[in-house]
């Protein structure tokens, strides 16, 4: 009764809280269960739809201790916020340095070269297959910077990763002393 009964029990309470949009109660329960039919892959597959925002989270892989010979480290993400199935994470450290535009003219979003290196070489390396079936598109729309109303907007995006916008930083960091981010040794 308690090895196979209950557990069904609790395995058909996980699925019906994923159908309602309950991710974290069936995390729960599918965490509690283990590896009960295939509560362990339900586990993997919601965990991140279950965190709230401030929560940390480490998702895909890249070098960041400067040590080359043990491989990457796993990605520390900070939840901004939580929209249905959708998470947005921000990285809680600098990983890499390099400029917005590879020119030294005007760049857009759409022309840049981080954008490229984000959604290219980034995208590929840091995340597995299944990571990167994880990771949404998400169109960004382009808008006039108010702090340079000369510079063109350029175009709109689709884009898998991508820098917070002048207005995303404002909502998610209202403060000045919460824009600060510490860089990855190797980032140094």
């Amino acid at each position: 009764l308690t090895q196979l009964i209950l557990p069904s029990i609790r395995y058909a309470q996980a699925k019906n809280k994923l159908e309602t949009g309950d991710y974290a109660g069936a995390v729960r329960i599918f965490k509690d269960l283990g590896s009960f039919r295939d509560s362990d892959t339900y586990t993997s597959r919601y965990s991140l739809l279950a965190v709230e925002p401030g929560d940390v989270v480490r998702f895909g892989s890249f070098e960041q201790d400067g040590n080359l010979e043990n491989g990457p480290e796993p990605i520390e993400w900070i939840a901004l916020k939580t929209e249905g199935d959708h998470v947005y994470l921000l990285s809680k450290y600098l990983l890499e340095n390099m400029s917005y535009s590879a020119s030294f003219g005007m760049a857009t979003w759409d022309t840049s070269g981080i954008r490229e290196w984000l959604n290219g070489e980034f995208y590929n390396e840091a995340f597995t297959d299944e990571e990167r079936s994880a990771i949404m598109l998400t169109h960004n729309e382009a808008s006039t910077n108010e702090r340079y109303p000369d510079m063109p907007a350029g175009e709109d995006t689709d884009d898998h990763l991508f820098l917070l916008s002048l207005y995303e930083v404002r909502e998610f960091f209202p403060n000045d002393s919460d824009k600060y981010a510490t860089a990855t040794e190797y980032a140094v």
